[in-house]
């Protein structure tokens, strides 16, 4: 039983599992779910609200049995091809590292290649995520799982919000009330945000609150905005190195990196840096130049990729991390 699933995630699992499993008796889904039997009926009302067609038939002459029919959908074959094309152009181009999934998905849109088992597959018991030992987020987090439905609800009405953030100021720990235009739910480097628009600060640049520190929220009914169709959260975190979004007066700075491990350059060919990383790739390493704001968390890791990694420009960055560097040996000595 997952106690830390929300509704909303229960309800997702139940549909999956009628429309990807075999047919299910109500008795057969509370065990699977871990849910009393009126707890059933009552996720798959509601996933019948959403449009599903459960359908239901006696079993034996005696039990119902539920599942949602499997829907075959026409894929337009101009799709696959531009698929193909899209991975030919990137490899000539000598960008390969989306070779694989181009690949897969083009082959699982083919339906030359469906194989009846395949719908059968559940990849629940083999999949796990883990953002770490001090990652904010969790399935333990704060706000109520009714929070996250009002806020998906408001997103997809375009309703404004008004909340209860908690800020900290000196110290000290502050509720503030927040009217809010959301626009993204942004799952970062471990931590989830709530994205969009204050007006009370700008009517076009784009904030982001930490989704634990809302403590109350309400839809404004009645009420609704104008969604920016220009607003973009690739722009909004373009030269963002990890969690931080600079504000006020955080500086972009041009960063050069001599690399002496091949291992560590395999890693920066994997990597996808906005804007991306520029680099020379030589067979014990190379050069890296980057374009990141300066914030804490960028100097921090820069610190730990040495003596791998060496810091060319800018001149005050690398002094900065020699300083930290004979800090860090005295409190060794």
């Amino acid at each position: 039983m997952k106690h830390s699933e929300k509704p909303f995630q229960k309800v997702l699992r139940m549909e999956e599992l009628l429309r990807l499993g075999p047919k299910y008796t109500v008795d057969e889904l509370s065990q699977k779910m871990g849910l009393d039997t009126r707890s059933v009926f009552r996720y798959m009302e509601r996933i019948a609200s959403t449009g599903r067609n459960i359908k239901a038939e006696i079993r034996n002459g005696r039990t119902k049995e539920y599942w949602i029919p499997q829907e075959t959908q026409d894929i337009p074959s101009e799709l696959i091809a531009n698929l193909l094309r899209m991975d030919q152009s990137m490899t000539q181009a000598g960008v390969r590292k989306y070779h694989k999934v181009l690949m897969q998905a083009a082959q699982q849109l083919d339906p030359r290649n469906t194989k009846p088992s395949a719908a059968k597959l559940d990849p629940e018991p083999f999949f796990h995520i883990d953002h770490g030992p001090f990652a904010e987020y969790s399935e333990a987090e704060s706000l109520t799982s009714q929070g996250m439905d009002k806020i998906l609800q408001a997103m997809q009405n375009n309703n404004p919000l008004r909340l209860q953030y908690q800020r900290t100021e000196q110290g000290q720990r502050k509720l503030q009330t927040i009217h809010f235009e959301p626009y993204f739910l942004s799952l970062r480097v471990g931590k989830l945000y709530l994205v969009g628009i204050q007006p009370e600060v700008s009517k076009r640049q784009l904030v982001s609150l930490v989704y634990k520190r809302i403590k109350m929220l309400t839809i404004e009914k009645g009420k609704t905005f104008e969604r920016d169709s220009r607003v973009s959260l690739n722009d909004f975190y373009k030269y963002c190195f990890g969690q931080w979004v600079p504000r006020g007066d955080s500086k972009k700075v041009e960063i050069t990196l001599k690399i002496d491990e091949s291992w560590l350059m395999d890693l920066f060919q994997e990597s996808h840096f906005n804007p991306p990383a520029e680099l020379n790739v030589t067979p014990k390493g190379g050069t890296a130049k980057l374009s990141l704001f300066d914030t804490p968390d960028l100097e921090t890791w820069l610190f730990s990729l040495l003596p791998s990694a060496e810091v060319i420009q800018p001149k005050s960055l690398r002094e900065r991390l020699r300083k930290r560097a004979e800090s860090a040996a005295k409190q060794l000595l």
